[in-house]
């Protein structure tokens, strides 16, 4: 049989309800928020590449031999001239006398010959600039390889040296932030115990079968709560109890009973609900405590002592779990 109260001790027993309930509420999402951030921090090690060094090719070059141009460039103009000269006279001479007049057709060939011998060599300044030009080339390429052939044990000894420690520097942060992870871990992990207790505490207190199931969360206790401590009922039901203004309330959308609604406008139900809108900015503070406690963890060197905010309250909460217990028991008689 249902335990009946007077007013006064409904308005403690819904203040139990709805401290046990904010309680449950608050370290719920204390626990999912945790989560979460522990899930988009979990460590991941740094991939590592190692910088990729060549070894050098020896350079194609092209042959020139400046030398051999110049001794050919002087052989063609001898021999051009020579030519030239004896052809002309051997053209002169047949010319004069013409009992040698089987030298004049030798004598116009040594001349073309001559000639073209003279004139391949008119482009011989721009070959030879070219030539050199190009041993320039060849000497630079080969001096680049030369340097790049010394040099290529020692940039691949570094790229090694390097590759090395970046792999060790990966896996010296990765343990790191392991470690960080597992401490922020077992920290948040702390809110698990008196979460249960909570849970079990107001399981309990409505066991006491004094509310109607319909009415027992949050929105609805906490809005109850105010209506008695208030003075604006006496009872729970009946036309002037809590129950029938609750329902009354909610139809003419004077308060509201969706927790997802009343945390997005949570400023707009300050003045008709403001014994549930005194717990849930409770809540925001709290909330906001251990995700700090969790984010720092997480991100430099501590120790589970350090996570002062989540310690206090899980304190603060095991505390109120034994109060809720013995005032339980109290009522029980």
């Amino acid at each position: 049989m249902a335990k009946i109260l007077t007013t006064e001790e409904m308005a403690v027993y819904l203040k139990q309800a709805m401290e046990l309930e904010a309680s449950v509420y608050t370290q719920d999402r204390a626990l999912t928020e945790s989560k979460r951030t522990l899930e988009k921090s979990t460590p991941n090690k740094k991939k590592v590449f190692q910088s990729t060094v060549r070894e050098p090719k020896e350079p194609q070059t092209s042959p020139v031999n400046i030398d051999g141009m110049v001794k050919g460039h002087r052989t063609s103009m001898v021999l051009g001239s020579i030519l030239l000269v004896l052809g002309l006279i051997f053209v002169i001479i047949a010319w004069s006398d013409y009992h040698h007049g089987g030298l004049i057709a030798p004598g116009f060939i040594m001349v073309i010959i001559g000639i073209l011998f003279l004139l391949s060599q008119k482009n011989y300044k721009t070959r030879l600039g070219n030539a050199e030009a190009q041993k320039i080339k060849n000497d630079e390429l080969i001096a680049s390889y030369n340097k790049e052939k010394a040099e290529y044990p020692a940039k691949k000894a570094e790229s090694e040296r390097k590759y090395k420690a970046d792999l060790q520097e990966a896996e010296t942060s990765f343990q790191e932030a392991t470690h960080r992870h597992e401490i922020a871990t077992a920290a948040a992990d702390q809110l698990l115990v008196p979460y249960r207790e909570t849970k079990e505490a107001l399981r309990k207190l409505y066991a006491l079968d004094i509310l109607f199931p319909k009415y027992r969360n949050l929105v609805a206790v906490s809005t109850m709560y105010e209506y008695f401590a208030s003075g604006r009922v006496t009872t729970l039901e009946g036309p002037d109890g809590a129950y029938n203004l609750y329902e009354s309330e909610l139809r003419l959308n004077l308060i509201i009973n969706k927790m997802d609604v009343i945390i997005k406008q949570l400023e707009d139900i300050k003045a008709n609900q403001y014994a549930l809108y005194n717990e849930l900015q409770q809540t925001n503070e709290i909330l906001s405590g251990i995700a700090s406690d969790v984010s720092e963890l997480v991100s430099t060197t501590h120790e589970i002592a350090d996570a002062s905010r989540i310690t206090a309250y899980c304190s603060q909460v095991t505390a109120q779990n034994t109060e809720a217990l013995k005032y339980i028991a109290l009522v029980n008689g």
